[in-house]
Parts: C-alpha cells; sequence; structure tokens
C-alpha cells in the first residue's frame, strides 16, 4: 500500500513539474503546496487528473493548495505542508528567515539541472556591453520572474547600474518570454531580459537580428521538506523520486507540458550564485570534524599536558578562520552537513602518525612530534582541506571585466591559487592560470587579466595549493626525526645523511619563490622515510613509491614544473638505487666518510657542492672492495 502511496505521489509532481504532494504527520492524507509559477488554471488542470489517480491508488485524501511566495514557509513550518516546492527566489528568502528548512531535490529539464536567462539587444543598435544600456528602454518579463526580472536586476546592480536610479530612461514589464523577443523584434524597445529558451526557439531569420549581452544559469525549483516530516517517510519519498525515470512503466508521466525528465539529489549551495542578488549572505558548506585516537598515541598525549586540547582548539579555529565553511562541529551536531573530516593519529615509535580523512578518502598523512602536533597539524590540515575542496562556477563578463562569483566572503585568498578553465560541454581544459594573473578579490568577486582563451560561461575550478607558509619559521626539517644514527650496529647512519642530502638539496637548490614554499611541506614528509628504513625495508620501499607518485601528482596540479618534476625525479630514483646498494652492500662506513658527512650535515643546510660532495663519497664507498 506505501509503495503505491509514493508512486501516486510522484505522478502528481509530474503533472505539475514543480509541485510535490505531501504526507500529513498522520499519514491520513497528502497535500502539496505549490507556488503558482503559471496560471491558476493552467496548474490546476495538470494536477487534477494526477491526484485523482493518486487518489485511487492509495485510498487517501488529497488536497493540492497554490500558495503565495509569502505563504509556503509558513505552512511547512506550521506542518499545514508537508512537501513544498518553491521557485529560486521565495527559496532563498524563505531559508534566509527559517533556515531549518532544506531543499532535498530538483528536476531536470531538457536534460539540464538549470536554464539560462540572458538580456539580449538589437544588432543594429549598436549596444556591446552591459553598461551601454545606460539611457536606453528596456522590458523584463514580469516582476516575480527570476530569469526575466530579478537575476537581471540584480547582475545589472552589481555592475553598478541600479534600475531604481534611472539607470535606463525607462523601464516596463511585457507580462511574458515571447512578448519581449516580439518587441525587441519589432523594435519597440532597446533591450530584454528573458528565458533564453524563447530565443533559441525563434527562427534562425530571428535570432541573426539579436546581440546577447550577458547570460547567467538558474536553477530549477528546490523541493523542500516540512521540517517535523517523519524521517522515514522522507527517506522513501527521496528514493522513489530518484528512481522514478528507471521504471519504463513511468516514461508516460515523463511526457509532461512542463517537460521535468528526472529527479535528482539537490543541495542548498546550488542557489548560492543567486543569493548575492538578493543581499543575503551565500551559504557555505559545514564541516564536522572528529579527532580519533589510537591506544598508544592517547596515552601518550595525557602525558604531554595540554598538546591535545591545544591541538584540537587550534585545528578547529584554523578551519572556521579560513572562512570556507558556514558551520564547524561535531558529525551528529549539524543538520545539514556538508563534508567530514577526520584526523587520526597512531604512534610510530616516538612520533605521532597522522593521517588526514576528507569524506572518508585520505587526503595526507606523515609523521610529526609533540609540539609539532600544535604548530604543524593545524596548518596541514587547513591546507589539505582547502586544496581537497575547489571552488567551481562559471567564468562571468560584464562587457569589460571578467570574473568568478566567488571572492574574500568564500575564503578565496589571494595567494596559492591555481585556476583551471575548461569548456563546459566537453570538459576539455583550455587554460590554467595562477594568482599573477588576478587584477583584484574582493567580498564577492575575483578579477582576471584578460586571456586569449577567455569565453563566457567557461567553467573554471579555483584550487588552492598546498603551501608550507603556514609553519613555523626557523624550525629544521631534523626536528621531525633523529639528528644522527652513528650509533647503529648496522652502520645506517650514512644512508640517512644521504636521504636528507639528497631531498633537502632537491627541493632547497631547485625551488624557490613560491614553489619552493609549497614544497616546505614535501620536506615534511619526505622526511619520515628516515624513520621508514631504519625500521622496516618494506615500509621504506612503500614510502618511497608513495613520494614518486606525489611528485606526479604536483606535477599535473602545477605546483611544479615540467623541469622541476624531471630533476625531482631523477634524484628520488638515485635514493631508490644508492640507499638500496648500501643496503645489499654490507660494509662498515669508512670512519673518515662518516666524519666528512657529520661535518657537512650537522648544521641542518646542504649547499648543491655539499651534495656533490655526499654523492661522490657515497658512489666511492660502494666500489670499495
Amino acid at each position: 500500500m506505501f509503495k503505491k502511496i509514493f508512486q501516486g505521489f510522484l505522478f502528481c509532481l509530474l503533472g505539475v513539474g514543480g509541485g510535490l504532494p505531501t504526507f500529513s504527520q498522520a499519514q491520513n492524507s497528502l497535500t502539496v503546496g505549490i507556488i503558482s509559477y503559471k496560471s491558476d488554471e493552467a496548474v490546476r488542470s495538470s494536477y487534477e487528473p494526477l491526484l485523482a489517480h493518486l487518489a485511487r491508488e492509495s485510498g487517501r485524501s488529497l488536497r493540492l493548495e497554490l500558495v503565495s511566495e509569502s505563504e509556503l514557509a509558513f505552512h511547512l513550518i506550521q506542518g499545514k505542508v508537508d512537501l513544498g516546492v518553491f521557485t529560486p527566489f521565495p527559496y532563498l528568502l524563505a531559508t534566509s528567515n527559517h533556515p531549518e528548512l532544506e531543499v532535498f531535490a530538483s528536476h531536470q529539464v531538457w536534460g539540464k539541472n538549470v536554464y539560462q536567462g540572458g538580456i539580449l539587444v538589437r544588432k543594429d543598435a549598436g549596444i556591446n556591453a552591459l553598461h551601454e544600456l545606460a539611457g536606453q528602454r528596456f522590458l523584463f518579463v514580469k516582476n516575480s520572474s527570476t530569469s526575466g526580472f530579478k537575476l537581471p536586476k540584480g547582475i545589472l546592480l552589481e555592475r553598478g547600474h541600479d534600475i531604481e536610479a534611472n539607470f535606463f530612461q525607462s523601464y516596463a514589464f511585457s507580462g511574458g518570454h515571447g512578448a519581449s523577443l516580439d518587441a525587441l523584434l519589432a523594435g519597440e524597445t532597446d533591450g530584454i531580459a528573458i528565458d533564453l529558451k524563447a530565443w533559441q526557439e525563434l527562427p534562425a531569420s530571428d535570432t541573426a537580428q539579436l546581440r546577447l549581452l550577458t547570460k547567467y544559469e538558474v536553477p530549477y525549483h528546490a523541493y523542500v521538506f516540512a521540517p517535523g516530516l517523519d524521517a522515514e517517510v522522507k527517506e522513501s519519498i527521496k528514493e522513489q523520486m530518484f528512481a522514478a525515470h528507471q521504471d519504463p512503466a513511468n516514461q508516460a508521466l515523463f511526457q509532461n507540458v512542463l517537460h521535468i525528465e528526472r529527479w535528482h539529489p539537490q543541495t542548498d549551495e546550488a542557489y548560492n550564485s543567486l543569493r548575492r542578488y538578493l543581499r543575503i549572505g551565500r551559504k557555505k558548506p559545514q564541516l564536522s570534524i572528529q579527532f580519533e585516537l589510537k591506544p598508544g598515541a592517547q596515552k601518550a598525549l595525557e602525558a604531554e599536558g595540554d598538546i591535545l586540547s591545544l591541538m584540537e582548539e587550534r585545528c578547529y579555529n584554523r578551519l572556521i578562520n579560513s572562512q570556507r565553511f558556514t558551520e564547524l562541529g561535531k558529525s551528529d551536531s549539524l543538520r545539514n552537513l556538508s563534508h567530514q573530516v577526520k584526523v587520526g593519529l597512531s604512534m610510530l615509535g616516538d612520533q605521532y602518525h597522522y593521517t588526514l580523512y576528507l569524506d572518508q578518502a585520505s587526503i595526507a598523512e606523515g609523521e610529526l612530534n609533540a609540539k609539532q602536533l600544535v604548530t604543524h597539524l593545524p596548518g596541514i590540515l587547513n591546507e589539505e582541506v582547502m586544496a581537497s575542496l575547489p571552488f567551481k562556477g562559471p567564468l562571468l563578463t560584464d562587457g569589460d571585466k571578467w570574473f568568478i562569483l566567488f571572492g574574500k566572503s568564500d575564503g578565496l585568498a589571494g595567494k596559492a591559487l591555481r585556476f583551471e578553465f575548461s569548456d563546459p560541454q566537453t570538459g576539455q581544459v583550455l587554460g590554467t592560470l595562477n594568482e599573477e594573473a588576478l587584477t583584484s578579490i574582493n567580498d564577492l568577486n575575483t578579477y582576471f587579466v584578460e586571456q586569449e582563451f577567455f569565453l563566457d560561461h567557461l567553467e573554471v575550478e579555483a584550487h588552492y595549493l598546498v603551501d608550507a607558509d603556514e609553519y613555523p619559521k626557523g624550525m629544521a626539517p631534523a626536528e621531525v626525526g633523529e639528528t644522527s644514527f652513528w650509533d647503529s650496529p648496522d652502520n645506517q647512519w650514512g644512508v640517512v645523511g644521504l636521504v636528507v642530502a639528497l631531498i633537502t638539496v632537491t627541493l632547497g637548490s631547485y625551488f624557490t619563490g613560491r614553489r619552493k614554499r609549497r614544497f616546505r611541506h614535501m620536506l615534511n614528509e619526505s622526511n619520515t622515510l628516515l624513520q621508514a628504513y631504519l625500521s622496516d625495508k618494506q615500509r621504506f620501499d612503500n614510502k618511497l613509491l608513495a613520494q614518486k607518485n606525489k611528485i606526479h601528482t604536483f606535477l599535473e596540479k602545477g605546483h611544479i614544473t615540467e623541469n622541476q618534476f624531471l630533476i625531482l625525479n631523477h634524484r628520488i630514483e638515485d635514493i631508490d638505487l644508492i640507499v638500496n646498494k648500501f643496503l645489499l652492500s654490507k660494509k662498515p662506513v669508512a670512519p673518515e666518510i662518516r666524519e666528512e658527512i657529520d661535518e657537512i650535515i650537522k648544521d641542518g643546510i646542504i649547499t648543491e657542492k655539499e651534495f656533490t660532495r655526499i654523492v661522490s663519497m657515497v658512489k666511492k664507498h660502494a666500489e670499495m672492495g
């Protein structure tokens, strides 16, 4: 019986392309609240046959309510409506006043999760940019239209063009997207803002007369549960909705006048690009963070005084101060969790081995001492999380400047950034830039120097690059591990010095400026190779392989140049060969070689000349006997 209820519920949805019948708390009736974005007659004529079908199948009473923009949120909060369907801007206003409301689904039309609006002019008018609309006649669709009024009004205002402050000679409302197009083609107005689907359906002879000044994307309707609706009912509804298009028996239902083809999960972040135009603060991801300590680590940290509490506090603070997230807390304390972070700690000798997880996937690991859990780990965690969550959005232009809709208020800082531009249709990457290509960043936008490959609405991903500027200055890499192993019975200290020398010189000599800073964190990780080698040959091999993979990843992400990649990769191969020659040799290191290597590396700084000397001594040792 319940299955039929849910199926009927879906049938109602399909009939109106935006409405969602709902279950009352007693589950004796189904209620849907819809903001009437079409005429009341059109909505009712679409719903009545479908609601009748649902009534027959479910044996439940049904009630349809056409609700005003200002009332739907109130009805959901009060439980008068179990599920509601909002058009985008009323949803934003509702969630601003009632944050407990949260979208869970939207629909797809013509294979897209969004539709496009745009501002059009006649080509023969000589208008080529938005600012040239000043003093012109303009037509919007109606004051309740997202693509035909609310969004273009906000876009113009953000560019400094206030339609309420006489930017236009005059503006009016046509009542429909087609009516606006007819008026523009007839020369009765100088510019219009419409849903671009109407423009695309014009004959080629008409579209050839018009120029698109800018376009913008609008997500479809937001499907919202009443906060008090039973959790099991919610999950059942979602399961049925998202699978409905897969059942061949339901295909006829998707041949509706609103062209809805399927339902898909939706998150609140999909509507962030619209919030700015209502002067509503952008909703950011919510992040939970948990610390998981193995018994050995727990016991060791308890003996270290306040280090554990300081580590946790600084990790929280670094993430929240990044401005990337709305809220930080434990996973069970957040209503609408976006991402989960876990910090795992275990003991490895006298070092703490950390593993960082984002959404259950490992993103970084390494070894630190107790002090560095407070001084290093918060910075490492912050940078790895930020690097794993790139910003995504379209490249936009107002005819003068190129920008993306993310800025300082979103946590987008002006350093250690890489921007990747790709074709939204094919996914082909057309170009990459770093922060040197920026002209400015304000609270809302990031602006670029114009590039030859720039096109309106390219897909942009903004990546944070892992940068060791976060770590305390003047801390020698040797603090991560031991500084001398000459007393080892296997005479392995020479190998240790060699590994330090190879990696330190590689990074110190060849990576300068910004890239050098980015590789300091890699240096910390490289130092764990020492402990791996000394404790277990197999573990050393595994760590060395992981380091090679990371070098490849750094190249792919633009952290290093191809030349630097070749140099670093060659040096890592040298480490592998020389270490294994030492392991196979079993010859004691000559005292004079030990003493000279000790003298070279005792201050923690190895010049290129000193490095060359170490390699020469290692080769000499390998050739002896």
